[in-house]
């Protein structure tokens, strides 16, 4: 704001008196408008605040809601005799059901049960008293229900499904021998990327210092071009044959530990 509006500026472009009594009307009202503005703060603080903590009360109480919701259908379905989880059930209920309204009101209970209480997945309209301003009749009301009823019936059949795995002993162990092995293959990548992170590292300091180098044990790898079979061959680095200017091109005299089929090995690859 100061550089926008170039008060720097005005402020040295004033005469000297002016300058002074500007400066020190400043200087008096600084501390009165640091106040105004930690309470300003403070203000904006705790509007924020009881902006939250009203959030978390309306959140409450759509929970409490619910919750008495599902206590009050709970209890509801006890008078009509528990859940129908059988046509054959609620066929029954209505050959003993005088009213129409009982009728309807149960209905619905099953049906507001299923939604709120238990979590039935189906269309939205199935368990609600009216779809698009008309009121369901009491025939579209079973309707509804027996397609929620066959809904449930499916449901918990392809969940138990879905969690339970049924296996034989052999297939088991031949599980566990597949995951032991796939388990360790992937320590067996990890410990070789820390290894090529760590010669990357050592490399830099061999080439920055080709003695260091002397002393180390190495392992050589060999492959067959014929089988592609594939061994290694430890051995140590002895004092340095030959220096180079170019450290990468530093010559070492080296000795394997145990056979090392050299000539056999050279008339391979040349």
């Amino acid at each position: 704001m100061l550089s926008n509006n170039h008060t720097s500026e005005w402020l040295h472009s004033l005469p000297q008196g002016k300058y002074d009594q500007v400066i020190d009307d400043v200087r008096k009202k600084t501390p009165n408008m640091s106040k105004q503005m930690k309470e300003r703060q403070q203000q904006l603080y705790n509007t924020k605040l009881e902006a939250l903590h009203s959030r978390q009360a309306k959140k409450q109480q759509q929970q409490q809601k619910q919750h008495t919701k599902k206590i009050k259908l709970t209890q509801s379905i006890q008078n009509l005799g528990g859940i129908w989880t059988k046509p054959e059930v609620f066929d029954a209920f209505k050959v003993a059901c005088v009213r129409d309204q009982d009728l309807k009101e149960a209905i619905v209970t099953q049906l507001q049960l299923r939604k709120h209480v238990l979590g039935s997945t189906g269309p939205r309209h199935l368990f609600q008293q009216q779809h698009k301003g008309k009121s369901f009749s009491i025939p579209e009301l079973s309707a509804n229900l027996m397609e929620a009823i066959n809904l449930d019936k499916d449901e918990p059949d392809a969940k138990q499904e879905a969690k339970l795995q049924y296996r034989e002993e052999g297939e088991l162990a031949s599980e566990m021998t597949r995951l032991k092995k796939s388990l360790g293959q992937k320590v067996e990548e990890n410990r070789q990327k820390v290894i090529i992170s760590q010669q990357k590292e050592m490399l830099q300091k061999f080439v920055e210092h080709p003695e260091t180098l002397v002393g180390k044990t190495f392992k050589h790898k060999c492959k067959d071009p014929e089988s592609n079979t594939i061994e290694w061959f430890a051995g140590k680095v002895l004092p340095i044959y030959q220096n180079n200017k170019q450290a990468s091109k530093t010559e070492y005299q080296i000795k394997y530990d145990g056979t090392f089929h050299f000539l056999e090995t050279w008339k391979k690859v040349t």
